[in-house]
């Protein structure tokens, strides 16, 4: 079985340079990315780690159709160079016409075989938003599955008041884009938007934000009767339809395992979020995935076959 990156991260050359001065902290970011790990860089790396195949991804601001258009041309560019090393994901704004558009561009011309979206907070709209249910529907005829990545920009602190986004913002770091996981996962589970769209895929990075270790508290059907109960049973039963990422913990081999506790191998896809990252972490990863006291079948689905199945490879 192929091992497949699903959370495979790059950048454009060219797209520091367009926001230098719009937006420092994303800026350093982004050129961090086109000086250190440029294509030849990456495919080394991957070598080294035992990584057969990256489904590449961005951070464009999403509300530009032409960064997103940048980051499919060069996606799209790796993927002629390598295309058995690389895969991509399409990039647009989730709403708008313009922006299905480039979805569609990006699938049918380019050859993208899903829709990643930082669309948790996009315009403060949530998962269950009749905005986004145009991206929905271009997506279920598209047949891709949506990735919805954590934003630059979380809800958490920056919806907070001040002076209590000022006083929580130092401490929010590694919290915040998981918040934002959760919330959307909370969201779309207790709406009808898989009711809606019954064929449409969904996969969260990091884990979920780790929502595994809250399931007991959020779905809690403990003492309550059968008109309490069923909402939070049906949202439970949603909740098994959607894929998660292992991608944004470090390659900590616990927080995969206890997800394993609360999430079926069938529904972890293997992500790495590099770059950047140590090649040394993600080997050991990898090797610790293999190592896991579960059958060689769910192992491979982890680490290639769900995957595969998504992207339909």
């Amino acid at each position: 079985m192929k091992v497949i990156d699903w959370e495979h991260h790059m950048s454009p050359a060219k797209y520091p340079e367009l926001i230098k001065d719009l937006e420092p902290f994303h800026y350093r970011e982004q050129l961090n990315i086109v000086q250190k790990f440029p294509m030849e860089v990456q495919l080394r790396d991957m070598a080294e780690v035992g990584i057969d195949c990256a489904v590449l991804s961005g951070n464009p601001r999403l509300h530009s159709v032409e960064d997103c258009r940048l980051f499919n041309d060069e996606i799209a560019r790796w993927v002629e160079a390598h295309p058995d090393k690389f895969i991509g994901f399409a990039h647009a704004p989730p709403i708008g016409e313009d922006g299905l558009a480039e979805l569609e561009r990006a699938v049918k011309d380019l050859g993208f075989k899903a829709y990643q979206g930082h669309i948790s907070n996009v315009d403060f709209q949530m998962m269950d938003s009749e905005e986004l249910y145009p991206l929905y529907k271009k997506a279920e005829q598209l047949d891709i599955p949506i990735f919805v990545h954590p934003s630059s920009h979380p809800l958490y602190p920056s919806a907070f008041p001040e002076p209590i986004q000022k006083r929580v913002r130092p401490y929010s770091s590694g919290v915040n884009r998981e918040f934002d996981l959760i919330i959307a996962i909370i969201c779309l589970v207790q709406s009808d938007v898989l009711e809606k769209f019954p064929t449409l895929k969904f996969v969260f990075s990091h884990l979920g934000g780790g929502i595994s270790a809250m399931m007991g508290r959020i779905w809690s059907t403990e003492g309550l009767d059968d008109e309490r109960r069923k909402p939070r049973e049906r949202a439970w039963e949603n909740f098994k339809k959607i894929y998660v990422d292992t991608a944004g913990f470090r390659a900590d081999i616990d927080t995969l395992k206890f997800a394993l506790t609360k999430i079926s191998p069938t529904k972890i896809v293997f992500g790495t979020d590099c770059p950047p990252g140590s090649p040394k972490e993600i080997t050991h990863f990898v090797k610790d995935i293999k190592n896991l006291e579960i059958s060689e079948k769910d192992k491979d689905l982890i680490l290639g076959g769900n995957a595969a199945t998504l992207l339909k490879l």
